[in-house]
């Protein structure tokens, strides 16, 4: 699959219904990927996994297999909320989810090793086309 643009889209839990209808017509022309950042925003960090849930299946259904969708959940401190937030997107519908590696909060800096077992636990366990995010401020 070849992939000439990605688009962001930072969505928030206001994006139910009509205007995210309206807000597709504007940013889904052909050959484009729908990434539905999650990530970026502190709104997601309030929302419930219901409503995480209900954006990912709402960006699959308006999308119709036209664009991949793929999901970019919060970042999170350990490998099994990532994988929680990661099946929401999966079980959406989403062709591939972004993982970040543990969130950098606070001066936090994984070692190698936990890098490692971070990675390992995660991509054993989730059996799904993964995008492995990096973050230059844990130093990797």
């Amino acid at each position: 699959m070849k992939i000439s643009l990605f688009i962001l889209v930072f969505v928030t839990s206001c994006c139910f219904g009509q205007e995210t209808k309206k807000y597709k017509k504007a940013i889904l022309p052909e050959k484009n990927s729908l990434f539905v950042e999650l990530g970026g925003n502190a709104e997601t960090y309030a929302m419930t996994l219901d409503e995480i849930r209900r954006i990912y299946e709402i960006a699959v259904d308006e999308c119709k297999g036209r664009v991949p969708v793929f999901g970019n959940p919060p970042e999170q401190h350990t490998a099994e909320m990532v994988l929680l937030h990661s099946n929401l997107a999966r079980d959406a519908g989403c062709e591939a989810v972004n993982v970040y590696p543990p969130a950098s909060w606070h001066g936090f800096r994984p070692t190698e090793d936990e890098q490692r077992a971070f990675w390992d636990t995660v991509l054993t366990n989730f059996k799904f086309p993964v995008v492995m995010a990096a973050n230059p401020v844990v130093g990797y």
